[in-house]
């Protein structure tokens, strides 16, 4: 499959990559305005995106998604204490 990661932060994000580097084709992006951007390249089969309080981007591109009918499934990893965001997210 192919997937997108946009993971601001630079450590989970290499974790994630060697987790999917010998199953999936994928893309690991830093930020959320070039992971958009790349979507129209890449046409991920699933996005991984992190969602922290500050910069809300799990929030952010699930709007960009549904305003624009991109319809690409999407998993929002969530920071420590970020299960106030859950029912915003769904």
């Amino acid at each position: 499959a192919r997937v997108l990661v946009i993971q601001h932060n630079k450590g989970l994000l290499r974790r994630l990559a060697t987790l999917l580097e010998h199953h999936h084709e994928f893309m690991a992006i830093d930020n959320l305005l070039s992971g958009v951007k790349q979507l129209p390249k890449v046409v991920p089969d699933v996005m991984v995106v992190g969602h922290d309080k500050k910069k809300k981007e799990g929030v952010r591109l699930l709007r960009y998604l549904r305003t624009n009918a991109i319809h690409t499934p999407v998993i929002v990893v969530l920071s420590a204490g970020g299960g106030v965001w859950q029912p915003m997210l769904m």
